[in-house]
């Protein structure tokens, strides 16, 4: 899984950011037609952080979901926030004089387009490139956001998802410490999971815990959904929750570092899916403490918009950080 962050804090710097997405959308086996429809996305985004943005960066990532690869971009900023949404998303519009004409041409190019914006807090814009427009859609919608600490390049955390017919496993990892030694850690737990996504906990977690062994050790959660219910265990501090329209369900994880001691996870009982329910999961990395209530209609978005505004906002500062949300694909169920 290629991805990249790029800050964008002025004009010399759209063509890094173009030049690296160009890179990594060429890796995953795009035309030469959406390549170019991806430049000019990722020039528009880019330059309007450049022009009129606080703190923006763009975050590229190749994600391979329901069996289609995908390009994701991510344009986030910490304001000033759009005053006029809706203005901004009509085809031709653009403040920054760009040649693609804002974020209506990069709606029109884009396979899965969503933007949330809040004038006290900034601006994210989400734009999804798909390489195979006759893949039936996921019965799941994922978004993610993992990065590494400021000083580091390698990032201690990872995440996965796999599904399985109408069935989805979730896991995300967090190697103890950051850096190198602890990516480390996470790319043997990702190995693990790789294998046999949908295993038992007492199997899953025994093969992690030899996998691990000699490795600083992670902490480390899954989560499973199968038939409505929601099944989840974790050793360490990851966190899960659980949210509905009405209310919220913490996730329990249990103490312990996986590699360190063989893991004995309880089973916890199932949970129902709540109506337009939404996953989340995150490393210590975030704050314990943060909210969706200070934006509102943010629970309805798109799951990586929700996965951006809380790394953006809530982010320890100090530690690697991987927010993973995900919803049910209400198109796939159409399907």
């Amino acid at each position: 899984m290629l991805q990249a962050c790029i800050p964008v804090t002025d004009a010399s710097q759209v063509g890094d950011v173009r030049r690296t997405t160009l890179r990594i959308a060429n890796a995953a086996g795009f035309t030469e037609v959406r390549l170019g429809e991806i430049a000019i996305a990722v020039t528009e985004l880019a330059t309007n952080l450049a022009r009129h943005a606080v703190r923006g960066a763009v975050f590229v990532q190749h994600l391979r979901s329901g069996g289609a690869d995908w390009l994701e971009l991510l344009a986030v900023d910490s304001g000033p926030g759009i005053n006029n949404l809706q203005r901004c998303l009509q085809d031709g519009y653009s403040t920054a004089g760009t040649p693609g004409n804002g974020l209506g041409a990069i709606r029109r190019f884009s396979d899965e387009f969503d933007v949330f914006s809040t004038e006290a807090k900034g601006t994210v814009v989400l734009s999804r490139f798909k390489t195979n427009a006759l893949q039936p859609p996921s019965p799941f919608v994922v978004g993610a956001i993992s990065q590494p600490v400021a000083h580091e390049e390698a990032c201690g955390d990872s995440w996965r998802v796999a599904t399985s017919g109408d069935d989805v496993a979730v896991m995300v990892v967090d190697g103890l410490g950051h850096g190198v030694a602890a990516a480390e850690a996470a790319d043997c737990a990702t190995a693990v999971f790789n294998d046999d996504p949908f295993a038992v906990d007492a199997a899953f977690y025994q093969r992690l815990h030899v996998k691990l062994l000699g490795t600083r050790g992670a902490a480390l959660a899954r989560a499973i959904v199968r038939s409505g219910q929601v099944s989840y265990s974790g050793v360490g501090n990851i966190a899960g929750c659980l949210i509905g329209l009405e209310q919220s369900r913490g996730l329990p994880s249990q103490n312990g570092i996986v590699g360190a001691a063989s893991p004995r996870v309880n089973t916890m009982p199932a949970y129902e899916w709540p109506s337009h329910g939404l996953l989340l999961m995150h490393s210590d990395g975030l704050l314990s403490r943060w909210s969706l209530s200070p934006y509102p209609g943010l629970v309805l978005k798109h799951p990586a918009i929700i996965a951006a505004v809380l790394a953006r906002d809530f982010s320890r500062g100090r530690d690697d950080v991987t927010v993973v949300a995900v919803r049910r694909n209400d198109r796939s169920a159409a399907a």
